[in-house]
């Protein structure tokens, strides 16, 4: 059987879906994925997932970098205990005797 915009897959009970052979992945490094497709022929909406696999596969690795956010403190942080903008506070150890300044 053949998915649009996925290309060649077979029933694999194992997962009881449709499953593609591994096929480079653009948006994972190209990395070699499987890609397994469940409750395909019960959905009613198969061109939905169809432009979405289509989308999915023409993204790459940019999109997770682009995505990518430092992480923060949260805004529950206790106070005192940040810098105010939302990292936590640094702490300095005296290079003489180790300990927490």
């Amino acid at each position: 059987m053949r998915i649009p915009g996925l290309g060649p897959v077979s029933c694999d009970d194992a997962y009881d879906g449709y499953r593609r052979m591994p096929l480079p992945i653009p948006a994972l490094g190209n990395a070699a994925c499987s890609v397994v497709v469940l409750g395909y022929d019960d959905d009613d909406a198969k061109e939905d997932l169809h432009t979405a696999v289509s989308a999915f596969l023409a993204l790459d690795v940019s999109v997770l970098k682009s995505g990518s956010l430092p992480i923060r403190c949260s805004a529950n942080t206790p106070a005192g205990t940040g810098n105010g903008a939302g990292y936590p506070r640094r702490r300095r150890t005296s290079a003489f005797n180790g300990r927490t300044l």
